[in-house]
């Protein structure tokens, strides 16, 4: 029995941990962004806002680290661009837009790369599409008919 007793005392004591909403302020008080922080690191939702207080940006973290789909903003309060982050890193596709509001492409990324396609667009329309491998170019199409031949549509589905 005492053996037992023993092994139960040495045992570690598991710390308790804590979940609270911060909010990160300048010296005059504005809110500079808001959130979740999980013994002392970012986690879950945040919100950061620019000098004008309009939401900037917003998105998950884990563990201090931006993760899963991100959105963030102009000044005038259209969206700017909005994709997702893998391990603080961006990944997959990202949608940028010009300051009215409409795509001015879409990216895919990997480790924060361009890798893949990039299709850019001109009132609503495509007219270029980009190949990247590490963020390097390495082809370029300015009508659908020849990337068609070179390639297959839904490549750019992936």
């Amino acid at each position: 029995m005492f053996r037992y007793m023993f092994l139960f005392l040495s045992l570690p004591i598991a710390a308790q941990s804590v979940k609270v909403y911060k909010k990160n302020k300048i010296d005059s008080g504005v809110v500079t962004s808001e959130g979740w922080l999980f013994d002392g690191v970012k986690s879950d939702y945040w919100y950061t806002y620019n000098t004008d207080q309009n939401i900037y940006s917003e998105g998950h973290f884990k563990v201090g680290l931006k993760e899963k789909y991100w959105y963030f903003y102009q000044p005038n309060k259209k969206i700017l661009k909005e994709g997702h982050y893998r391990n603080g890193l961006m990944c997959g596709w990202w949608v940028f837009y010009d300051n009215t509001g409409s795509i001015a492409c879409k990216k895919q990324y990997d480790k924060d790369k361009k890798q893949g396609f990039c299709v850019l667009y001109a009132h609503g329309e495509v007219f270029k599409i980009e190949k990247y491998r590490n963020d390097i170019k390495v082809g370029e199409w300015t009508d659908l008919k020849s990337f068609e031949l070179e390639n297959e549509l839904n490549e750019l589905l992936k």
